[in-house]
């Protein structure tokens, strides 16, 4: 999702009105990544989040995607890929370069959206069965609500 729009900019005067300045310009997005599960957690979406001035979307969309793997131990996940270093980020994201891998995802991506939204599905039904056939032998009771409400 993006959202190329105006902020506005409010100060509080000295009597503790608020009062509007001006406005700026921004690009937001929001990312939707798949992640497949383990142990831990079941498959479902993560999300990051990006915001910049101006219109930039190329660079609002690298931070979401930036933002998404920076979450990687919140999911129980290792830390495998360049884009998970902090340092690594830190010394390659604000130069040239860092802008080719971006140009391709303003393209409609609805298909390849579709066929992830079936592949978490079935691993999400796959790790709920596992954690039944779990609990079983664990002599625990599973209820189907509780594992319902689990995030896509």
């Amino acid at each position: 999702k993006e959202l190329i729009g105006k902020s506005f900019i409010n100060i509080a005067d000295e009597l503790g009105f608020e009062i509007c300045i001006g406005t700026i310009n921004i690009t937001e997005v929001i990312m939707v990544d798949a992640f497949h599960g383990n142990s831990k957690k079941p498959p479902q979406f993560g999300r990051g989040y990006g915001l910049t001035f101006g219109k930039n979307e190329r660079k609002a969309m690298s931070m979401a995607i930036i933002d998404r793997a920076m979450q990687y131990e919140d999911y129980g996940e290792e830390c495998r890929y360049p884009v998970q270093n902090h340092e690594f980020i830190l010394a390659h994201s604000d130069n040239v370069e860092a802008s080719g891998f971006v140009s391709h995802l303003k393209l409609p991506h609805y298909v390849d959206f579709q066929s992830e939204l079936s592949v978490i599905r079935r691993l999400k039904k796959k790790h709920m069965n596992k954690t039944r056939e779990n609990n079983k032998d664990n002599g625990k009771r599973i209820d189907s609500e509780e594992l319902s409400k689990q995030p896509v």
